[in-house]
């Protein structure tokens, strides 16, 4: 019978694990189980049917019971195996752009003694503790299937590795993410004290959210053990230098609108973002299906527009639900789509004696009037359309702070001049506007720049004249012909969201504007369920290129077809796909496939996450046989 070979590292001629089931949830005890110090043998008195060995650069299942002689090193799973196989990389996902280097031993390591070493207090002390927080429920959900691990009793001549964690950080007092933040970090896991019963992983970062990167990254090179509840292997001796980010905007677009995404599904996708080192979530809360966002300072806007009394968020929740993504790393950045997209929700302006706040609300035939029903669109001739945008303005940077204290999705995109000449009291205002007879397209689009104008003051006024950046979806607003007269490139970012093959972003960005790329034929996550759109696999998504210049990029998760429900499977692991492209920018595609899957066996074991399957099972328990 073939032997499972593990390196393991062990500071004692021989352990005998026997751990108690006890009353408070520890798991069945591991009965007769003898660990060697040589690191070459691994009893246990029920051996697996299945071992995998890793046979050039690939983890391979054979059978535990084959007659047929194996060369190398086998591994109980297939996750120990993917630690010590496929060098330089292993199993890290984003692969790192800074030197790697990966150990040859397996550290075995009790997740309930993790220490972290003090750091010097500072501004981003609070944070710091709470990401490390994070860091500890990832691993005991790794090790226990819990977001904390119980503290069984141990034998008395039972030892385990302590894993000490010491954090240094260049500037300590940064505590939130801009465009600017400094992600980088290096990694060291140092096991030269392992014969005294304890190994150092030393973090160097530049800020928090470098630190929150390394964290990620150490517990990428843990798998859980076959020793019962509680306990990982650790990947010895390996580093990981300069790692940084290519771009520094890695996100997601959330459409809340067209269906009601509710805060758990909300807060598993952040969960799932961190381990991939997406660093965005791009809200988009509201658009002409739905307004569920509570406003405090216009109660009328959820009261007119949420789908239900449950189907809501309440600035205490949206609060509690930024902090959540902080101490993961990623920035919320919310956007209140105007003049377009807004039509439930606007209806009460006549009954309150605002007049219309929004035209062609659910009028028929919407083909004549929007893209896609329900229609609607603000009224660009009335000042009390800018007064309620200023409100809700306020209350968006006040809840999203700190994410939003610099920066606002103002939307801006799809436009339907035929909807404001429709309507006769846009057209009679219009008409005192422009001196000239008949209206023209360019009267109205003269209407479209006016509105941003106005909702621009009223933004600035909400931010009490600090010039935030302004995001803008790509529109005839962003024509590259005439943009630079509308759009000053000093305020404006803009969101493109054309085919790979177009010149957009790039043209913008040699006009001197930031741009974030959504291109539409491959991280437009909806495509493919509707109409003429295509399907992008994974590896379309992966492959997508962008400009050179680019602040970075989002795939778009539109919510026509999804729901909570259907979410996680449309997003993932193509969201992921999207995460290493940013954070590396690779040249080749050349074995993504075993360190992804890898990455999503992890999430689906951990979190339940229902990610979508890229290969056969069979190829996956085979490595490099179905390419």
């Amino acid at each position: 019978m073939i032997q499972p070979q593990l390196k393991i590292f062990f500071n004692m001629a021989s352990l005998l694990l026997m751990v108690s089931i006890l009353a408070f949830g520890c798991q069945k005890a591991v009965e007769a189980t003898t660990l060697v110090v040589s690191g070459e043998v691994s009893e246990k008195t029920h051996d697996p049917p299945w071992v995998w060995r890793c046979t050039f650069g690939n983890c391979v299942r054979l059978s535990a019971n084959s007659s047929v002689p194996t060369i190398g090193t086998t591994y109980h799973t297939q996750d120990e195996c993917s630690l010590m196989c496929g060098r330089p990389l292993g199993p890290l996902w984003p692969r790192p752009n800074g030197q790697v280097r990966l150990g040859h031993l397996l550290l075995v390591i009790d997740v309930t003694t993790i220490t972290f070493l003090p750091t010097p207090y500072s501004k981003s002390t609070a944070l710091l503790s709470q990401m490390e927080g994070v860091f500890r429920e990832e691993v005991s959900l790794l090790a226990c299937n819990e977001l904390s691990c119980l503290v069984c009793d141990r034998p008395a001549n039972y030892r385990s590795l302590l894993l000490k964690v010491q954090i240094n950080l260049d500037y300590p007092n940064i505590d939130h993410l801009e465009w600017n933040t400094d992600e980088s970090y290096s990694l060291n896991i140092n096991s030269d004290a392992a014969d005294r019963g304890s190994v150092t992983a030393q973090i160097s970062a530049a800020t928090v959210f470098g630190a929150r990167h390394g964290l990620e990254t150490l517990a990428q090179l843990m798998t859980k053990g076959e020793h019962g509840s509680g306990y990982l292997y650790l990947l010895s001796d390996a580093e990981v230098l300069a790692d940084k980010p290519k771009f520094t905007h890695r996100g997601i677009t959330l459409d809340t609108s067209r269906h009601f995404i509710p805060l758990p599904a909300i807060k598993r996708t952040l969960d799932i973002m961190s381990t991939c080192k997406l660093n965005v979530l791009h809200l988009h809360l509201t658009d002409s299906h739905s307004f569920p966002f509570v406003s405090e300072a216009v109660p009328e806007m959820s009261e007119w527009g949420a789908y239900s009394d449950q189907e809501t968020y309440t600035i205490e929740q949206l609060v509690e639900l930024s902090n959540y993504a902080l101490v993961r790393g990623i920035r919320i950045i919310p956007e209140l789509d105007a003049p377009a997209h807004a039509g439930q929700g606007w209806q009460w302006g006549r009954s309150k004696g605002k007049g219309e706040l929004a035209v062609c609300v659910n009028q028929q035939p919407w083909r004549e009037l929007c893209i896609q029903p329900p229609c609607g669109q603000l009224h660009p001739g009335n000042d009390n359309v800018y007064a309620i945008l200023g409100q809700l303005y306020k209350e968006f940077k006040d809840t999203f702070a700190p994410h939003a204290n610099s920066v606002f999705h103002m939307g801006g995109d799809e436009v339907f001049l035929e909807c404001w000449k429709a309507t006769y009291t846009v057209s009679d205002w219009l008409a005192t506007q422009r001196t000239h007879g008949q209206l023209t397209d360019e009267d109205f689009m003269w209407a479209w720049k006016y509105f941003q104008s106005k909702a621009l003051q009223e933004l600035d006024k909400a931010y009490n004249h600090s010039s935030p950046d302004v995001i803008l979806w790509s529109s005839h607003l962003t024509d590259t012909n005439t943009i630079m007269s509308t759009l000053d490139p000093h305020r404006y970012v803009i969101q493109t969201w054309v085919p790979e093959n177009e010149t957009l972003p790039q043209d913008l960005i040699n006009l001197g504007y930031r741009v974030i790329v959504s291109t539409k034929d491959a991280w437009y996550l909806d495509h493919g369920f509707w109409g003429q759109t295509k399907y992008a696999n994974w590896k379309r998504v992966y492959n997508a290129k962008l400009p050179q210049g680019a602040l970075g990029g989002e795939v778009a998760l539109w919510s026509e077809l999804i729901d909570e429900l259907t979410m996680d499977s449309i997003l993932w692991p193509r969201a992921a796909a999207l995460a290493e492209r940013l954070w590396s920018n690779p040249s080749s595609i050349s074995g993504a496939e075993n360190r992804l899957l890898r990455w999503r066996r992890r999430i689906v074991g951990t979190r339940g996450i229902k990610a979508a399957t890229v290969t056969p099972g069979w190829c996956e328990m085979h490595e490099g046989q179905c390419d």
